[in-house]
């Protein structure tokens, strides 16, 4: 048993590896972007979601086994060994054996390449998993944290070196293989588990089912996520779709580093009294207004710079992300409190519904990818909107079904984010009519937007911003209104 202080500073430490590592990484994506084409970057990420694909189900889903299972033997843990070593010697032959069939649905050559080498990635996996469930279980993020900067600082190294020598994509391609091999060699190592799998007919049936179910919610999560490139780099072309995965990750970037302090303190009150429906109700309110207090105004300000980011950072060819970015910013905001519900939907032990209505999302994403062809990049982002809103609609049903009453929300986050894009629009015109380099023009609009956020959330919400204070310090205590 793990004392409270114990999980605090594990939370801490993942939190801070993850943050570090993501910052070391797309501080190097950004000096690669501007050696590579849209199209080159796009068939990039599609080979990647893919192999992420192949690597979940050759996990099984055993990586959630391991960390639930108290009492796991050595022997067991060498049976899952095994199982997943033949899955990913599977997958490998697999997706190497259908590699012409792929690149003739994408109609682009050059992902057969890319899919060989990536795929060489999926051998390490049974290892990595199982290692890295071990850590987990134990909750020795520290160590995890470590060798993931140390890790992720190589591979930066790596990375530079062979852009600068004109490697283009392929500067990717070999950071992260590196990154695979060394994350591998430093989990095993430090967690200490079976390198040699066995073979016992006998655990197979249990084993399989029990991480069946936890592979069955992973894969409709992962679609969700991934069915824009999926299928999108498909019916939208390469170029489209590199268009759109640059301004997905550039948008999303904050988004990844916001969740994890909602996850964290959500899911410890969702635990305790997950059978208190009226607490429940009462804490979920808080932290979606919380949310959109915090998300709408950053967002929206975001949106406004777009433009003079995109080519400032990465050059007038990746200019046609520019505007998907903007408005992708403007719909995150949704996107975050849809999270929050399936979370919260999933602490009260609601993982059947919530895999019915990941279906449904998926489903509606899919069609919407389908209808919006003819908008070329804009399209995607029509279609993600739309499965959004679905999700969201989707969502208030649910919300008033479990416990009887639709949750309300002030407009005075709204408010807020009206006012950050004026004050950033207003700031743009003037600073475009002084003629300044591009990049001091957003340093200077990124600066005065940070200081505009600051002084409305202190003018007009001192409330809410006492209210974050309390989160980060591991208490709430205050009431949304």
């Amino acid at each position: 048993m793990f004392s409270k202080a114990q999980v605090i500073q594990a939370i801490r430490w993942a939190l801070l590896g993850r943050l570090l590592a993501q910052v070391i990484t797309w501080s190097v994506s950004l000096i690669v972007l501007r050696y590579v084409s849209p199209e080159s970057y796009g068939s990039y990420i599609v080979v990647q979601l893919m192999i992420s694909f192949c690597m979940m189900v050759n996990v099984f889903g055993f990586d959630k086994l391991i960390i639930q299972t108290k009492n796991l033997s050595k022997s067991q843990a060498k049976n899952i060994l095994f199982i997943m070593a033949c899955l990913s010697i599977l997958f490998v032959a697999l997706i190497n054996l259908t590699s012409p069939i792929i690149s003739e649905f994408y109609n682009y050559d050059g992902l057969q390449d890319k899919i060989f080498y990536l795929s060489f990635a999926l051998l390490l996996t049974p290892w990595l998993s199982l290692a890295e469930a071990y850590l987990d279980k134990e909750l020795r993020f520290k160590e995890k944290a470590k060798c993931n900067l140390a890790v992720a600082l190589a591979c930066s190294v790596i990375t530079i070196i062979l852009i600068l020598n004109e490697f283009g994509i392929w500067a990717l391609v070999a950071s992260f293989l590196v990154q695979r091999v060394s994350l591998c060699i430093c989990y095993c190592v430090i967690a200490q588990t079976p390198l040699l799998p066995s073979v016992n007919f006998s655990n197979f049936s249990k084993l399989g089912f029990t991480s069946g179910l936890f592979l069955l919610g992973d894969v409709l999560w992962f679609l969700t996520q991934s069915v824009d490139g999926l299928l999108g780099a498909s019916w939208y072309s390469m170029q489209v779709y590199g268009f759109y995965a640059l301004a997905i990750h550039l948008s999303s970037l904050i988004l990844n580093k916001m969740m994890p302090i909602f996850n964290q303190t959500m899911m410890a009150f969702i635990a305790k009294i997950q059978d208190q429906k009226d607490k429940v109700l009462m804490s979920l309110r808080k932290v979606l207004g919380l949310s959109l207090y915090v998300s709408i105004p950053i967002f929206w300000g975001l949106a406004t710079v777009a433009e003079p980011l995109v080519l400032a950072v990465f050059g007038p060819k990746w200019q046609q992300s520019a505007i998907i970015i903007s408005v992708l910013c403007a719909i995150i905001p949704l996107k975050i409190n849809n999270s929050i519900v399936s979370m919260t939907l999933l602490g009260m032990g609601e993982a059947k519904l919530l895999m019915l209505i990941r279906l449904l999302v998926l489903i509606s994403l899919s069609a919407a990818l389908f209808g919006f062809k003819q908008f070329s990049e804009l399209g995607l982002v029509y279609a993600v909107a739309v499965s959004i809103f679905i999700h969201a609609l989707v969502n208030i049903i649910v919300v008033y079904k479990i416990f009887g009453q639709f949750i309300g929300f002030s407009f005075k986050p709204i408010l807020f984010g009206v006012l950050m894009v004026s004050s950033c629009l207003l700031l743009s015109s003037f600073l475009n009519s002084l003629t300044l380099p591009l990049i001091i023009n957003l340093i200077i609009e990124i600066t005065i937007g940070v200081l505009c956020y600051v002084i409305l959330m202190y003018a007009l919400a001192s409330d809410v911003t006492t209210e974050i204070k309390t989160w980060f310090k591991g208490e709430t205590s205050l009431k949304l209104t």
